[in-house]
């Protein structure tokens, strides 16, 4: 079984997956060469590119977890409701479920079905037990909105950025993080976000694959997430999905009055 710790650090990856998604990009086709970029235009690509759905939900996602010489094969179910909520149902390959849990801004309850217990607790609270840097808000608005205040109080280093065979590499950063992003300089996809903490160890990368037409926009179907929690401990987290839908989705999760709660 994955530890507490290393759940919680999925669950991160997995909702950084998610709510990456949930800004979905158009298809565009008027860069076809490297060229020079302002930041401004960065932005403004990013923003023209973006379209919030009102809700995502995802069905049978196979996701492989390898961490210490161990692989573990998951099948996952989701829903999100993007700036709200995300419930995420892990299952064994048979089918059984193991987990399932509801994130919001501000709070994590996971309810562990094989041990018929339950977690918790604010958001701050199970991160800084976890060791799971930064908090949900944040990270949100960072990835998801180029736009929102937060990510308007960091800055880029350079004032220029040229793309290299055909890939736009740059950052943005501030006194807590900086968040380096590949972006293809012909359709606008993002590749690739790796993200440094800089008051805490752990650092995080996450690539974008196998972008697929749905309906009218374009979704990574492949994922490839690394969680570095040391310098020789990493957590490998590969996600593939197929069956996804765009609709409004109510969220809540209840917990059987037969399980015991686990106090942070």
């Amino acid at each position: 079984m994955i530890s507490a710790q290393k759940f919680l650090c999925f669950l991160l990856i997995i909702f950084l997956v998610i709510q990456t998604a949930c800004t979905i990009t158009k298809k565009t086709s008027d860069i076809s060469k490297d060229t020079a970029i302002t930041p401004q235009a960065i932005d403004k690509k990013l923003i023209n590119n973006s379209i919030t759905a009102k809700g995502i939900i995802i069905t049978g996602a196979k996701i492989k977890i390898q961490s210490n010489d161990q692989t573990h094969r998951l099948r996952a179910n989701l829903k999100v409701k993007p700036d709200s909520a995300i419930l995420l149902s892990l299952s064994n390959p048979l089918g059984i479920e193991i987990v399932r849990a509801l994130i919001t801004p501000d709070s994590i309850k996971f309810i562990d079905r094989i041990n018929r217990n339950y977690l918790q607790g604010t958001y701050a609270v199970i991160a800084s037990m976890y060791h799971i840097p930064t908090d949900f808000t944040l990270l949100q608005d960072a990835l998801t909105d180029v736009h929102s205040m937060y990510f308007q109080s960091m800055h880029y280093p350079q004032k220029k950025y040229k793309s290299n065979q055909g890939i736009y590499s740059f950052q943005k950063e501030n006194n807590e993080i900086t968040f380096h992003y590949q972006i293809d300089n012909n359709q606008f996809f993002i590749q690739q976000v790796a993200i440094d903490f800089h008051n805490f160890p752990t650092k995080i990368s996450v690539a974008y694959s196998n972008y697929t037409k749905f309906d009218d926009v374009y979704l990574p179907l492949d994922i490839k997430a690394t969680i570095y929690e040391t310098v020789d401990e990493t957590i490998q987290v590969d996600i593939h999905y197929t069956n996804l839908r765009f609709e409004p989705v109510e969220i809540n999760l209840s917990v059987p009055s037969t399980y015991q709660k686990i106090y942070p």
